[in-house]
């Protein structure tokens, strides 16, 4: 069975709520641990990341192991192990696997959750990126 992706017109017109605490841990994040590791290299990002996926995942009281491994194709998110395996240094990424976490899934609803928290807490650097599917890109 081929996987649904979403197109951009369904992930921006998804009506997700986006919490004020859920907006405060990133921009926290981002300004305690990626202001500092951005320049810096990629185990110092995969970190960051994982601090990341970890006090997001707090707000929701979840537990959720990190794992990197840059020789898959795709990042996902294991259920039955509580566990994110990243395969890059991208923060969309990352929220968006934390998306599955916490809506399941859901393809739109993990898009939709980590598009729109990204565009609310890195405004200028979501100008940047490009629609390439139900993803966007550098």
């Amino acid at each position: 069975m081929k996987k649904y992706y979403p197109t951009k017109q369904e992930v921006l017109n998804m009506d997700i709520i986006i919490s004020t605490k859920e907006i405060s841990t990133l921009k926290k994040w981002k300004k305690q641990v990626w202001s500092k590791v951005i320049k810096g290299s990629k185990q110092q990002k995969v970190e960051a990341l994982t601090k990341l996926i970890s006090s997001m995942a707090k707000l929701y009281k979840l537990k959720i192991n990190v794992r990197y491994n840059s020789d898959i194709p795709t990042a996902y998110y294991d259920p039955l192990n509580i566990e994110i395996t990243l395969n890059n240094e991208s923060i969309v990424t990352a929220i968006h696997e934390l998306g599955h976490a916490i809506f399941g899934p859901s393809e739109l609803k993990a898009c939709a959750f980590s598009v729109q928290l990204f565009k609310k807490v890195f405004p200028k650097a979501y100008k940047k990126l490009k629609w390439r599917g139900h993803m966007l890109v550098k």
